[in-house]
């Protein structure tokens, strides 16, 4: 029995059994075990019960556990699962599954549906069909949602959307062959990561797409220099550089949401965290 074994105590709460279903749920939905989930954690006996509401897990043992599922903690610490808010946002959470693993028909249809629901997370699915309509080569659908007026998008003050929604809009004019809008896009998307974003995985994409954009413009000294600086960047990622930093910021912004019961909020953040700390791996 792990120290945190030892330390939990019997649940019956009501927490401890929507937390339990919660696990139990997504274990089921991708196809693991339990002794998949619990190996390096807790017992596959206490594993069990937890998922029956009978213990109420460290909160340690949650975030390994969450990471293990590849799902955000916030949705297993949900206060309720029947609420229509977390139905929304589990929907969305299964199309990015599918998004993860692939199959982009599966994602794409996902998405889809959410939109014509017009759930809480239509600005979300939206968002996420127009990047699996462009890895499908469907650029010309992609800027179609992409163009659509911005609080179908995101909210104005969530600069990772905004960097990320001109990344996507240039890399779609890009393979459309419209340079012209193209270049001003990934250029917004290159300013808007050096401000928000520096050393970020999302700054050398940026980089890397502009410079191709100056290329095939013709303009081969500004794709040099900024070739240069997105080496600059892979080098930094390699190191680790300031990634550490951006990930314990995007853990306590994850953290404030959470408290202000944004669950969606929370989940996007934790998800940039656990990105950033992968990067330094």
């Amino acid at each position: 029995m792990s120290d945190d074994e030892a330390t939990t105590v019997p649940s019956q709460s009501a927490g401890g059994r929507h937390l339990g279903r919660r696990l139990q749920q997504t274990r089921q939905q991708r196809g693991l075990r339990l002794v998949d989930v619990a190996k390096g954690i807790v017992s596959v006996g206490y594993l069990s019960m937890i998922e029956q509401g009978q213990r109420r897990p460290s909160p340690e043992v949650i975030r390994a556990l969450a990471r293990r599922l590849d799902v955000d903690v916030a949705v297993l610490e949900a206060d309720s699962l029947g609420s229509p808010r977390l139905d929304d946002v589990m929907q969305w959470q299964d199309a990015c599954w599918s998004f993860a693993q692939g199959d982009l028909h599966d994602a794409a249809q996902r998405f889809a549906d959410i939109i014509d629901k017009q759930s809480t997370m239509v600005p979300h699915a939206t968002r996420w069909l127009a990047r699996t309509y462009f890895d499908q080569g469907r650029c010309d659908e992609a800027l179609q949602l992409l163009l659509r007026p911005v609080a179908e998008l995101h909210d104005e003050h969530d600069v990772w959307t905004s960097i990320f929604i001109d990344l996507l809009i240039g890399l779609c004019l890009l393979k459309l062959g419209d340079l012209d809008a193209a270049e001003p896009r990934l250029q917004a998307a290159v300013d808007g990561c050096r401000e928000s974003l520096p050393g970020s995985n999302m700054q050398m994409y940026s980089l890397g797409y502009l410079g191709r954009c100056h290329v095939r413009r013709g303009h081969m000294q500004a794709a040099l220099t900024v070739f240069s600086e997105c080496y600059q960047q892979m080098e930094l990622l390699t190191l680790g550089g300031n990634l550490e930093s951006l990930a314990q910021q995007s853990r306590q912004t994850a953290l404030a949401a959470r408290e202000a019961d944004d669950l969606v909020g929370a989940i996007r953040w934790n998800e940039r965290a656990n990105i950033f700390a992968n990067l330094r791996r």
